[in-house]
């Protein structure tokens, strides 16, 4: 869990900076490295320093125009951008006009562009350079195991039990407690709209188009056949789970301790990331992985002793 940032960024781990070990909460002497890690950060390899040897790197990536007409509403571009923006529709006004869009730092210090390759690591000053954008995606190559193509999930969480331990009962989604409340669906751009939007995010689009490419790779080396069997099995598998948490819901009074199991499991699966991290932070205090008296005095926003 993270120290580094305070407040509503307290899920991010040292956000805008690269990571390094020290954002993290400090382990207790009984824990040598992190079995899982699952925050927002900007990559380095510096990770490999607190994971356990053999650890599994996934990271995921969506489309760029569903990305990010979706990170523009959830980052509240409009309310940093209102001085340049004009009516009726001031998401088409920023693409046609892009071209005098100045770069503006957003909410919890975001970038306006290429949010997907900063995330990876790429350097602000290069997210127009194709031969840094070109390097980086070679370094992906090499140090993830898997990219997930959000708009390929299924197929995605397959492949993910494929490079790890997970089973497709693990990898099983029920619900995204994080998606905003804003209109979802995507609005109609003309050709030099959508032409703006790609060269706005040059980076992010050209890390989608490859990754794209390469998990189709990934599925046909699996075969197709076999795929569509495990989405089966998947589908299946939350079917059977959506069942068991729309059942445990309806029951006013829960004493069977498998009832109780499913109705924790479920909750999990509910929780937003504000949620998450409270939840986690306080249980692996209670269980004493943290070394909660040296993060005190190590951390930029040390905790308290719930590890809040």
């Amino acid at each position: 869990m993270p120290c580094s940032n305070s407040g509503v960024e307290r899920h991010l781990v040292g956000w805008p900076e690269p990571f390094k070990p020290e954002h993290l909460i400090p382990l207790s002497k009984n824990y040598t490295h992190w079995e899982h890690l699952n925050e927002h950060m900007k990559y380095s390899a510096k990770v490999k320093q607190v994971m356990a040897p053999g650890s599994v790197f996934v990271a995921s990536i969506r489309e760029p125009l569903s990305h990010f007409y979706s990170y523009y509403n959830f980052y509240k571009m409009e309310n940093t951008y209102k001085g340049y923006l004009k009516e009726p529709d001031k998401f088409k006004y920023f693409l046609d006009n892009i071209k005098t869009m100045p770069h503006l730092e957003l909410i919890h210090h975001m970038p306006p562009s290429n949010p997907i390759a900063q995330c990876f690591g790429i350097k602000q000053e290069e997210q127009y350079n194709t031969i840094a954008i070109q390097e980086k995606i070679e370094e992906i190559e090499k140090e993830f195991d898997l990219v997930i193509v959000v708009e390929h999930m299924e197929e995605s969480l397959i492949l993910l039990t494929e490079c790890s331990d997970l089973t497709i009962e693990d990898v099983v989604i029920l619900k995204n407690a994080n998606v905003g409340h804003f209109k979802k669906s995507k609005p109609i751009l003309t050709p030099n709209e959508y032409e703006n939007l790609i060269q706005w995010n040059l980076a992010d689009s050209m890390i989608y188009n490859h990754f794209n490419k390469t998990l189709w790779r990934k599925i046909e080396k699996f075969g197709h056949d076999k795929m569509a069997i495990k989405i089966k099995e998947l589908r299946m598998a939350q079917s059977i789970k959506q069942k068991k948490c729309d059942s445990v819901k309806r029951k006013s009074i829960l004493k069977r301790v498998e009832d109780l199991k499913i109705k924790h499991d479920c909750m999990i699966q509910n929780l937003n990331y504000i949620g998450a991290d409270k939840y986690f932070r306080n249980k692996m205090t209670e269980k004493g992985i943290y070394d909660i008296e040296r993060a005190q005095k190590t951390c930029k926003y040390p905790p308290d002793k719930h590890g809040e």
